[in-house]
Formats: structure tokens, sequence, C-alpha cells
């Protein structure tokens, strides 16, 4: 059994048991009154909110990636990169080759035909999603330090690496000579994998293209923060920015190193977990996590599924005849060689 299966079933198995939970919950421990008391007037409103955000977050998700093929001369209009992006949920979740990065791959080797340079971007792109989650992490790490409280010599520490990051980190973006140099360093001491480096910021990119995409990536990360803040508002739940921002580190974290695909079921439990340890009731963590999965992966996961479906037969089919294509190349190859 290859990995791509045992994903598939470990998200089939573990996701489908928690929400067959949450079924049993509100089915068995829950009052429809008890509900009722939580939805207050506005809640709708702030529901609301949180939808629109999610779509907006759809959409830059889409921006981003047409910005970061781009920076490689990979021409992918909005249209195309937002029905890529939101295929790659499903196709995860169904685990389709290697899920969401193999989709992008495709698509980066179709417009570019160059499998270096799709690779490139295909990892770039969860690289520009990563940055704004390590800065936030950063961020919160230092609160008692920015709050002037409680310090203690780990806060100072920590400050520190936060200023080096920093500072390295802007300098890659904004001085060619000292990108590289550090490249330079890099390939000296780690030879195998220095040439690989490359690829954080293509040589022909400006710094405008380069901080514009980062830029964008950062609003992704900041809107699914406001839904997860909407997610909370909608049972009006008052909670301190800084717990906010630990429950949403940690579903982010845990959507990316879960084994199964999306962080279906681990975020879920995680989140309430972590809600509850906040000072949430078992209900109020059970509907705002509900309320956080259902905008930011079940809608665009919902979309994806219908481009799948009504679409996902036009990839398959391409996909089929460019392996026939690459297999009568080879044969005629072969034959040569025997002439």
């Amino acid at each position: 059994m290859n990995f791509k299966r045992v994903k598939f079933y470990l998200t089939l198995f573990f996701g489908g048991l928690v929400y067959i939970l949450f079924i049993w919950y509100f089915s068995t421990k829950v009052h429809l009154t008890d509900i009722a008391k939580i939805f207050q007037e506005g809640s709708i409103f702030y529901l609301s909110l949180a939808g629109l955000c999610g779509l907006t977050m759809i959409f830059f998700q889409g921006f981003l990636l047409k910005k970061v093929f781009n920076l490689y001369q990979i021409d992918l209009s909005l249209k195309e990169a937002l029905m890529t992006w939101l295929v790659t949920l499903p196709a995860g979740l169904l685990s389709i080759g290697l899920g969401g990065p193999a989709i992008i791959f495709y698509v980066a080797n179709k417009k570019q035909e160059s499998k270096k340079i799709a690779a490139q971007a295909t990892i770039s792109f969860f690289l520009f999603y990563l940055i704004p989650i390590i800065f936030f992490v950063l961020l919160v790490a230092n609160f008692s330090f920015y709050q002037m409280t409680n310090l203690k010599p780990i806060d100072l520490l920590l400050l520190v690496f936060d200023l080096i990051f920093l500072i390295l980190f802007f300098l890659l973006l904004l001085s060619r000579s000292f990108r590289e140099k550090f490249s330079g360093l890099i390939k000296t001491i780690f030879p195998k994998i220095g040439p690989k480096v490359s690829f954080l910021k293509p040589t022909s990119v400006s710094t405008r293209d380069f901080l514009i995409t980062l830029v964008i990536s950062a609003l992704v990360t900041i809107l699914n923060f406001i839904i997860l803040i909407f997610s909370l508002k909608t049972f009006q739940i008052k909670s301190s920015i800084f717990l906010i921002s630990k429950n949403f580190i940690v579903a982010e974290i845990i959507s990316m190193v879960a084994p199964t695909s999306g962080g279906v079921g681990f975020v879920e439990i995680g989140l309430i977990g972590f809600l509850k340890l906040s000072g949430l009731s078992t209900i109020q963590a059970v509907l705002t996590t509900l309320v956080y999965r259902l905008v930011n992966f079940w809608l665009p996961f919902l979309f994806g599924a219908l481009i799948l479906v009504f679409r996902g037969y036009h990839f398959v089919q391409n996909r089929l005849e460019d392996k026939i294509i690459s297999d009568d190349a080879e044969d005629t190859s072969v034959n040569r060689d025997e002439v």
C-alpha cells in the first residue's frame, strides 16, 4: 500500500470519526435551547462577515498563486489561478497524486514546459504562505516583551532572534550583492543543496514584484486570522487578541504537520482543545471550530470539488494525452536506437 492510499484512508477514517463525534455530541449532549442562548442578536452579522472574509481569502489565494507563477515568467490568468488553487483542496483530500502540490506542479509544467522551474514555483508558493506564519509565531512568542510585563531572559533572546531574522530577511529581499554572498556561503557550507537555494528569489525579478507577492501572502494569513475572530464573535465570545493568536497558530501548524489532508480531524480536535484551555465552554469551542473550519476549509473545498466534478475531466484527459505522447516519443526513440 503506497503513501497516498494510506493518507487517503487515514483522512477518511479519522476525519469521518471526528465529524461523527460532532453529530453525536449535538444529538445527545446539546439542547436546542442551549444553542439558542449562544446565538444572540448580531450573530448572523458576524457569521456573514466571516463568510465574506472566506470568499476574499479565496480570491487572494488565487492571486498569490498567479503572482508566484509570474515571478518565474509563467503566464497564468487569475481565473486559472483561482481554479487551480481551489482544486488543490479536494485533490489533497482525495490524495490524487501528491495532492495539492502535484496539481500546482502540473499546471506550472504545462505552462513553462520545464520541470525544474515548475518545481521551484510550486515550492515557492508554499514558502510564501509559510513566511507570514513564521512572523506570526515570532510575534506571539515575544508577546510578554511587547507588553513589558513578566520579562524573562528567554524573552530578550527571542527578541534578538527576531531582530536578526528581520534584518537578514530584508537584506535578502533588497540587496542583490548580499543575496549573492549569502547564496555563496550556503553553497560553501552545503555544497549538495547550495545550488537549490536560488529559487527563493529569481534574479530576473524586481524586488518590487517580490515584495508585492509577499504582501499578498500576508493578506491571506491576516484574512484567515480575521475569520477566526469573526467565528468567535458569531457566538458573542470575547477573548484577547493574544489568546486568539495562539489558537490561530495552533490551527495553522496542525494543518501543516497533520498526517491527514488539510489537517482534517486533527485541526478540529486541536483547536477545540486549545479554545477550551483559553476559557471557552465545550459547546462554545465546538461551535467556533465548526464555523472557522466551514469558512476556512470546507467552503473553498466545496468550490474546488464542483470544479473537479464539472471541469476535472479536462485535467485528467490532458494528463493522459501528455503521457501517451511521452510514451510514443520513448517508443520512437527506442525503435531508432534499434535501427
